[in-house]
C-alpha cells in the first residue's frame, strides 16, 4: 500500500475486497452496471441508435452525447468514444460524466457504442462492431453536424484497446482520416510478459483479472489455436508507422503500466507524435473511483488539456 498514493488508500484496501478477480465477480459487475442502461448524463443531451452490423445480424446500441446548450451552426469535432470494461463488461452510459467534463472543454459530438462484450461474444465481436461504428459515423458525419477532418478515437484500459486496435486496422484499410487518438491506460497485451502485468494484488484490475479478461476475449483463437492478430492485442503488431497523433497516460500501480511504456516507445520510434505521462502512485482507473484527490484532479486537467489541444490541431507539444 506504500506504494499507491495516500488519498487513495483507503479506496484500494476496500477494492482488493470488493473486487476479487473472478469470473462469478465479473458478472456480478456487469448485472449491476446494467442498471445504467438509458440513463442520461445531467448536462448533455442523450440520444440513441442502432448501427447495423456488417458481418452478422443485429444491431450495435449506440448512445450520442452532445452539449445540451450547445448551438453550432458550424460543424463539430466528433469522438468515437470505447467503453472499458476488460472486454467483457461495460456500458456505453459509464462515460457519461468523463463526456461532459471533457464537452465542457470543447463542444464536440460523442458517439458511443454498446459494442459486444466477450462475456457474449469473444473476439472479433467487438472490435468489428467499434470499427462498423466508425464507418457509420464517416457515411453519417453530415448529418450528424460533424467535421470529416476533426474525428477522434479514445476509450480507457479495454476501450483504449480497442481503440489502439482501431486506428491500426484503419491504418491498413484506409477506410476513414482519424486525426488523433487517445488509448488511454489501454489494455493491449496478452502475453503477460512484462513485470507489472505479472502483480497479482493490484487493486481494482490486477493480472488474475487480466487474465479472466483476455481468456474470455480471446477465447475462440485459444480454442482453435490461431494465432492472436495485432487488431486483438496491440501490442503484438511490429509496425506503428502512419498512426494519428497519441495521447495517454497510466498510473504506476497499473498492470498496463510497462505495455503502455512500450507502446508510446514504439510509437515515438515511429515518429507519431505522442504526449504521455507516468501518474506516481495511481492504480487502475484510479482517477474515476476518486475523483477529488490531488491525483484524480490533476490526471483530469491533463486529459482536458490534451483533448483541448488535440481538437484544436495544436500537436506542436507531442513528441
Amino acid at each position: 500500500m506504500k506504494s499507491i498514493d495516500p488519498e487513495l488508500r483507503n479506496f484500494a484496501r476496500m477494492a482488493k475486497i470488493l473486487t476479487p478477480p473472478k469470473l462469478w465477480a465479473l458478472k456480478i459487475h456487469h448485472k449491476l452496471a446494467l442498471k445504467a442502461c438509458g440513463k442520461p448524463t445531467d448536462g448533455l443531451t442523450y440520444d440513441q441508435v442502432h448501427i447495423p452490423r456488417s458481418r452478422v445480424n443485429g444491431d450495435i446500441r449506440t448512445v450520442i452525447y452532445r452539449n445540451e446548450s450547445a448551438n453550432s451552426n458550424t460543424p463539430l469535432p466528433v469522438v468515437l468514444y470505447l467503453h472499458g470494461g476488460g472486454y467483457a463488461i461495460g456500458l456505453p452510459e459509464q462515460a457519461g460524466d468523463n463526456i461532459k467534463r471533457w464537452i465542457d472543454i470543447r463542444s464536440a459530438i460523442y458517439v458511443v457504442p454498446q459494442y459486444r462484450r466477450s462475456l457474449e461474444a469473444p473476439y472479433p465481436a467487438a472490435i468489428d462492431d467499434c470499427y462498423d461504428t466508425m464507418l457509420w459515423i464517416r457515411d453519417n458525419i453530415e448529418n450528424l453536424g460533424g467535421d470529416s477532418n476533426n474525428v477522434g478515437v479514445m476509450g480507457h484500459s479495454a476501450g483504449g484497446g480497442l481503440t489502439a486496435a482501431l486506428t491500426l486496422r484503419n491504418r491498413d484499410r484506409g477506410d476513414m482520416k482519424i486525426a488523433w487518438q487517445m488509448p488511454i491506460y489501454p489494455m493491449i497485451d496478452d502475453r503477460f510478459a512484462t513485470p507489472s502485468s505479472k502483480r497479482p494484488h493490484l487493486p481494482v484490475w490486477n493480472s488474475r483479472a487480466n487474465k479472466i479478461g483476455w481468456d474470455l476475449y480471446l477465447k475462440d483463437l485459444h480454442d482453435q489455436g490461431a494465432e492472436i492478430p495485432y487488431d486483438a492485442a496491440p501490442a503484438r503488431c511490429e509496425d506503428f508507422s502512419g498512426l494519428p497523433p497519441t495521447f495517454t497516460f497510466v498510473g504506476d500501480q497499473d498492470p498496463f503500466l510497462d505495455e503502455t511504456i512500450i507502446y508510446v516507445d514504439a510509437l515515438r520510434a515511429a515518429g507519431v507524435a505522442t504526449k504521455f505521462r507516468v501518474f506516481q502512485g495511481g492504480f487502475h482507473a484510479y482517477e474515476n473511483f476518486i475523483p477529488k484527490a490531488q491525483i484524480s484532479r490533476d490526471t483530469h486537467a491533463l486529459v482536458s488539456e490534451a483533448i483541448a489541444e488535440a481538437i484544436d490541431g495544436q500537436f506542436e507539444s507531442w513528441c
